[in-house]
């Protein structure tokens, strides 16, 4: 071998090397980009106080191309379906003013046992629960691997899908974890209305100047501390 085909094959092992380089460099920044954009809209997701215009032009705009763009798309289909049912659990709570079940006008209009209103207290605990056990029933890592499992894609795809943070296990005990405290706050709330409507049930009073009023006083000082509290709570 003379020596300037040497230098064509070192000229071409080098090409071959930045080639190689470049790929590796190439691959490694779009996996960072696709990761981060995930996260970014998984936290945005995930975070008590949504913003709705943030999330939907987050999750309509795709970043990466090619595969990287299925992947992208793929786990925002499945973190905007988690969102959508957060979006009604919240929605079902909010629709029913639960203090309006303990204003003058509602207990005037309901009856001394109050059969509208505890019903609607009930029916309202119970879409709550039924709505959670969905969304924890979704929070699976199965679940969430239905999303890409059908594209077709290389397991190089699949393998980069699985490494985004939300569907890490340690994530999925977490928003298992923020339903049941957002559903147990829910009901906490509900709870405390009913406790004021059994008061009510058990007990003898009147309405006078648009106001309950007990027999006797403690009981007068017990409603009024009870519903206070609700209104506090309802208003925060």
């Amino acid at each position: 071998m003379n020596g300037k085909t040497k230098i064509v094959l070192n000229i071409l092992i080098m090409i071959l090397i930045g080639i190689i380089i470049f790929l590796i460099l190439r691959n490694f920044l779009i996996d960072k980009q696709l990761k981060d954009e995930i996260n970014e809209t998984y936290n945005l997701i995930i975070m008590d106080n949504y913003n709705y215009k943030d999330v939907y032009e987050k999750i309509d705009n795709i970043v990466t191309k090619e595969g990287y763009a299925i992947v992208e798309d793929s786990a925002k289909d499945y973190l905007l379906d988690y969102f959508l049912e957060v979006l009604n659990l919240d929605e079902t709570y909010e629709k029913v003013d639960i203090k309006n079940m303990i204003s003058i006008e509602n207990i005037k209009n309901d009856g001394k046992e109050f059969k509208t209103t505890k019903q609607t207290l009930r029916d309202l605990k119970e879409n709550i629960e039924n709505i959670k056990n969905e969304i924890i029933s979704n929070l699976s890592k199965e679940k969430m691997m239905s999303y890409i499992n059908d594209k077709n894609l290389d397991d190089s795809y699949i393998k980069l899908y699985e490494s985004l943070d939300f569907i890490k296990d340690k994530n999925i005990e977490k928003r298992k974890a923020q339903i049941e405290d957002k559903v147990n706050l829910y009901l906490s709330k509900i709870n405390k209305v009913e406790e004021v409507i059994d008061l009510l049930i058990k007990n003898s009073w009147s309405i006078e100047n648009e106001q309950v009023k007990f027999n006797d006083e403690k009981l007068n000082i017990e409603y009024n501390e009870m519903v206070n509290s609700i209104y506090e709570e309802t208003n925060n």
